[in-house]
């Protein structure tokens, strides 16, 4: 009955409730941080790709063209 009248009750946890509790915050904090990351850095990546692709096109366009009788 005594238990029932306590507001709070004082209670040790131990440090790997602790520990795992910060691991989870960390890996959530650096899982986001990661996702945001990619969310700015891909469309800079698909330019520098297409970018690529168009130059090493280029050249293969300009020899065709060279080959051929005019």
């Amino acid at each position: 009955m005594s238990l029932l009248l306590l507001s709070s009750v004082p209670a040790y946890i131990g440090p790997g409730a602790g520990l795992g509790f910060i691991g989870a915050l960390i890996s959530l904090v650096v899982s986001i941080g990661f996702s945001l990351f990619m969310v700015v850095v891909w469309p800079i990546r698909a330019a520098f790709r297409k970018a690529k692709a168009a130059k090493q096109s280029a050249p293969a366009a300009e020899e065709a063209s060279a080959e051929q009788p005019q």
